[in-house]
């Protein structure tokens, strides 16, 4: 299986879902407590995706 970089904007997407959850995981980010683990789960797999997948 060859995987590829993914695209800046796939990164930057991911990252960002990514921090969200771990901030919303310690309550820095009041709201979105609820939503942590979807937001980490969510990054790790678009990353993935994006290593996968050629034009993602």
């Amino acid at each position: 299986m060859k995987t590829n970089a993914p695209k800046s904007i796939t990164w930057i997407i991911a990252t960002v879902a990514g921090v969200a959850g771990i901030l919303g995981e310690f309550n820095v980010v009041n709201g979105l407590g609820q939503y942590s683990l979807w937001l980490l789960t969510g990054g790790f797999v678009l990353l993935s995706l994006g290593a996968l997948l050629k034009d993602l």
